[in-house]
């Protein structure tokens, strides 16, 4: 299902799957606040508040126009990840499922990367941007961070969706692994027992100023955006461009590792670097890993 073409092949370019604008606060048409913000980071044409309706629009013009009005379901993540750390303009994904409920769709939040406590004011990603729990997501999808490395995946839905499955023959060779039970209520409790999600609130709120500090200071390091820890930056040739800067992300990326700091890359033009780190750092690795980033901006920039 991804819109990104690097993971697809080409074979997949005519299903059923249709694929929605990127509501990005940054590159999108109407700008737009993020959650907890006011500032409209990238378009003058509307209110910032206003600014996740317009993206949500689309929802219900595709179902409209691209459609024979009687779409499935409405697959989205609470953040970005692999897309680049895109942070939903905020109100965006409240809406986009008030409207897919409207047209009777199954929603589901793909939790893989934002779940189990990864923004740390929230447990699962799509809190952060849903008050109204008549617009929850019928199903969440979770892995990864379910396991902390190991391998396992697993679905949350509700009793109605579940209930679609009697009488239909379903299969997982590895269903119900008792290892893997055991495995995931051991991170759960973990996470809970260590108040992991304080934790990553509190540091990932400092990660993110001395990240808008290091914004201002350099030219190239046009957005820093995210919650918790799951922060993304990304690498353009100048702040009134926003142009992709491949290139420079790349040697950065390198520069990092060599500093003894690893970092993911994303985005469509893999020009934003993703920084995800352990739930369990303490502020002198924040410390540290500012220090290094000042340090690796600063070259690119020379």
């Amino acid at each position: 299902m991804t819109s990104l073409a690097n993971w697809r092949g080409h074979h997949l370019s005519a299903t059923n799957i249709r694929h929605l604008k990127n509501a990005d606060p940054y590159h999108g048409i109407y700008g737009g606040a993020r959650p907890g913000e006011v500032e409209n980071i990238g378009s003058p044409l509307c209110d910032p508040k206003d600014a996740g309706k317009l993206y949500a629009k689309e929802v219900q013009e595709c179902i409209n126009y691209d459609t024979n009005g009687q779409p499935a379901a409405l697959f989205l993540e609470g953040l970005q990840g692999v897309g680049g750390l895109v942070q939903w303009a905020d109100g965006y994904l409240e809406e986009c499922f008030k409207i897919a409920k409207k047209n009777n769709m199954i929603t589901i939040c793909d939790e893989v990367q934002t779940g189990f406590g990864r923004f740390g004011s929230h447990y699962w990603g799509f809190k952060s941007q849903i008050e109204d729990e008549a617009n929850y997501p019928d199903a969440i999808t979770m892995a990864k961070s379910m396991g902390n490395g190991f391998p396992m995946s697993g679905i949350a839905c509700t009793e109605e969706l579940g209930d679609a499955f009697f009488g239909k023959l379903t299969f997982n060779t590895y269903g119900a692994n008792p290892l893997a039970c055991v495995v995931g209520e051991t991170v759960m409790d973990i996470i809970e027992d260590e108040n992991l999600s304080e934790n990553v609130d509190k540091l990932g709120k400092m990660l993110i100023s001395g990240m808008n500090v290091l914004k201002h200071k350099y030219e190239k390091l046009g957005d820093v955006r995210g919650r918790g820890f799951m922060i993304g930056i990304e690498i353009v040739e100048s702040k009134e461009t926003k142009m992709e800067n491949l290139a420079d992300a790349i040697k950065l990326w390198d520069l990092l590792r060599e500093e003894g700091v690893l970092v993911g890359k994303g985005g469509f033009y893999g020009n934003c670097l993703r920084i995800q780190p352990p739930m369990c750092w303490n502020k002198e690795d924040v410390k540290f890993f500012l220090e290094v980033l000042d340090l690796c901006l600063e070259k690119i920039h020379k």
